[in-house]
């Protein structure tokens, strides 16, 4: 690893960082030296120096634009698209579990703020249209 990051000599020679226990102790004065080597270079810079290594177990981490639009994550159902009356279509996290028995689904876009207000306060909690009035003339809802 040290070589993938052009050996930085505040890692290499230190022994705050000489072993995995050593490097955990010291985890915060690690991250201050790693953090602006790793932000000298975009992230498929470092990617590509770690996987020529070999044997360095590395991966990307995806944006969030990267995660929403990625294959594999919309084929199993990890995002998933609605259209939206008031924003066309748009994509939204999934169910991170499947029930075959019963089978979770998106059927609707979230309320907008006030939805259903009035619907709550008649059928949920008994009011009437004089009372919902009431709370509306005084700035309630």
């Amino acid at each position: 690893m040290l070589d993938a990051l052009g050996n930085p000599p505040e890692l290499a020679a230190d022994p705050r960082f000489g072993d995995h226990w050593a490097r955990c102790a010291h985890a915060r004065e690690c991250t201050a030296i790693l953090d602006p080597v790793f932000a000298s270079k975009p992230r498929d810079y470092w990617l590509s120096r770690f996987v020529a290594k070999g044997d360095l177990p590395v991966c990307a981490i995806n944006t969030t634009e990267e995660a929403a639009n990625d294959p594999q994550a919309i084929i199993n159902g990890y995002v998933t698209e609605l259209d939206h009356p008031s924003h066309g279509k748009i994509k939204l996290p999934g169910f991170p579990v499947a029930l075959s028995a019963t089978p979770a689904r998106i059927h609707r876009q979230a309320p907008e703020f006030g939805e259903h207000t009035e619907d709550v306060l008649i059928n949920l909690l008994g009011m009437d249209w004089h009372g919902i009035t009431g709370l509306r003339e005084r700035q309630v809802i």
